[in-house]
C-alpha cells in the first residue's frame, strides 16, 4: 500500500544540545594541546564509511609537511583493513583507533576536525554533535537525507565540504584524485589558519542548536500522536 504525500510526515532527529555542550566543556579541560592537527570520524568501520579517504588526505597533508594525526572511533569489520592501508601509506604512526565508546561526548573537543564522508547517510548524529562542539565538519557530498533541501544538517556555509559531489558511489571504487587532493587542502589550510573557519563554525553550531534539538523533536513525536487519535475519533 502508497500512501499519498500528504500522509507522509518528516520527524526531524534531535541532539541534546545543551549535555553535548556540557559533556564538551567538562572534558575540555583535559585535552592536552598536542601541535597536531587531529582529524576524527565517529563511525563504524565499515568500507561505506570511507575511512579510507581520510587515510589517503592524511596521507597527503603529511607529504605537505602539516603535522597531523587521525583518530578512528567505533568498531567494525574493516579495522585490519585500515591498519593495513594505514600502514602501507605511511600513516600508521599518526594513527590511533579508540574503539567503541560508550559517551563520545567527551571525545569531541580533542578532535580539530570531523570527517564526514559517508557513501549515503539519512542522518549523521555524530556530526551534528561535533557541530554543537565547535568542531570543524570536511566531507563529500552524496546521497542521502542529511542533505535535504527543507532542512538540511549540512549546508555551503557551516562545513567544509568538497566543491564537487562524491563520485565513489560503489564499495569496491576510490575517490577521485581531484577531490582527495580538494579535501586535503582544505584541511591543511585549516591546520595552518584555525582561524580561518571560526565563522563557519559558530553557524554551524547555530544552525544544529536551533533545528535539531530533543525539545524539536518531542513536539513533532506528539503532533504527530495527536493527530493520528483524533483521526480514530
Amino acid at each position: 500500500m502508497r500512501l499519498p504525500w500528504h500522509r507522509v510526515v518528516t520527524i526531524l532527529k534531535g541532539t541534546d544540545v545543551e549535555g553535548v555542550a556540557l559533556a564538551a566543556q567538562s572534558a575540555r579541560a583535559n585535552v592536552r594541546a598536542t601541535g597536531r592537527v587531529t582529524i576524527a570520524m565517529v563511525a563504524r568501520m565499515d568500507d561505506a564509511k570511507d575511512h579510507g579517504t581520510v587515510l589517503r588526505a592524511v596521507a597527503d597533508l603529511m607529504r605537505s609537511g602539516l603535522t597531523v594525526a587521525v583518530r578512528f572511533a567505533g568498531g567494525g569489520r574493516d579495522r585490519e583493513c585500515l591498519e593495513g592501508m594505514a600502514e602501507e601509506s605511511g600513516v600508521k604512526q599518526r594513527l590511533t583507533f579508540s574503539g567503541n565508546l560508550c559517551d563520545v561526548r567527551p571525545a569531541y573537543p580533542a578532535m580539530d576536525a570531523f570527517g564526514y564522508l559517508a557513501l549515503y547517510d539519512s542522518f549523521g548524529l555524530a556530526t551534528a554533535e561535533a557541530k554543537l562542539c565547535r568542531v570543524p565538519v570536511f566531507g563529500i557530498h552524496g546521497p542521502g537525507e542529511y542533505n535535504e533541501p527543507e532542512n538540511p544538517l549540512v549546508t555551503p556555509d557551516n562545513a567544509a565540504f568538497a566543491s564537487t559531489p562524491r563520485s565513489r558511489l560503489k564499495l569496491a571504487e576510490e575517490e577521485e584524485p581531484r577531490t582527495l587532493i580538494e579535501i586535503a587542502r582544505r584541511i591543511n589550510d585549516f591546520g595552518r589558519d584555525p582561524a580561518s573557519l571560526n565563522s563557519v563554525v559558530q553557524r554551524a553550531r547555530h544552525h544544529v542548536s536551533r533545528n535539531f534539538t530533543t525539545d524539536i523533536h518531542a513536539d513533532a513525536m506528539l503532533a504527530l500522536y495527536q493527530s493520528m487519535l483524533t483521526e480514530r475519533g
